[in-house]
């Protein structure tokens, strides 16, 4: 080839392919950068939540270990204090909160010889509308928790009763803790307690679960044609 002759492997700048200022392209690109910056933006925001919360976890669970003492086999009112309390903690809800401790109850246990049938639940948690979310049975640590089952279900008939809303129930040693929805299923063995927003949750599902074999079949969906995988 020549020096100086035109290069056939490149072809000549077109000013005219360059997008101009207004363009539905530029504009377009410009607003797909402004999603990806929101979108960013709103994951920073998450996650700057999402390291507080985990911070703010981390001190809970690293002053616990601070206070928590070898296990000595503490009564049921030490358990409470060093082990059940804590446990409440971390799932954002106050041991001591206003009718959380020691609640009072009328009429729920057996009434065995020279027993009104009256008692005090160790705990009772509250949802947002004044309802009870959740029933407390606490033991020691060196009992097995299983022996309060019967006891949380009195408490949880007599809060059904009074409140017009079945609580979840949960009883512990401090160590194993079992929950049990008995309206639903059976119980079993956990590592902590739910947290309010959890709690409500499953009793709202309550009322709006619907049970399968009553439900009529979408022949809408169901005879539908779906091609072969290949």
């Amino acid at each position: 080839m020549i020096y100086g002759e035109e290069d056939p492997l490149y072809l000549p700048f077109d000013e005219s392919i360059i997008p101009k200022e207004g363009s539905v392209s530029n504009d377009k690109s410009r607003e797909e950068l402004q999603n990806l910056e929101s979108a960013y933006l709103e994951q920073q925001t998450e996650l700057i939540k999402l390291q507080a919360e985990l911070t703010r976890i981390k001190a809970l669970k690293d002053q616990n270990i601070a206070f928590i003492p070898p296990p000595i086999d503490p009564n049921e009112s030490l358990t409470r204090k060093i082990y059940i309390d804590i446990l409440l903690r971390e799932s954002d809800w106050d041991p001591d909160g206003i009718n959380v401790p020691e609640f009072p109850v009328k009429n729920c246990m057996p009434q065995a010889t020279g027993n009104s049938g009256d008692g005090k639940i160790d705990y009772v948690l509250w949802g947002d509308d004044g309802k009870p979310v959740a029933v407390v049975e606490a033991k020691r640590t060196s009992r097995d928790p299983r022996v309060g089952q019967h006891q949380a279900k009195c408490y949880a008939d007599c809060l059904e009763k009074e409140y017009g809303q079945r609580p979840i129930i949960y009883y512990t040693n401090g160590f194993q803790n079992w929950m049990w929805d008995d309206l639903n299923y059976a119980p079993r063995e956990v590592f902590g307690f739910y947290t309010k927003d959890e709690l409500q949750t499953l009793i709202q599902r309550r009322l709006t679960k619907k049970i399968l074999a009553q439900q009529n079949i979408n022949n809408a969906i169901t005879d539908r044609y779906y091609l072969p995988c290949l």
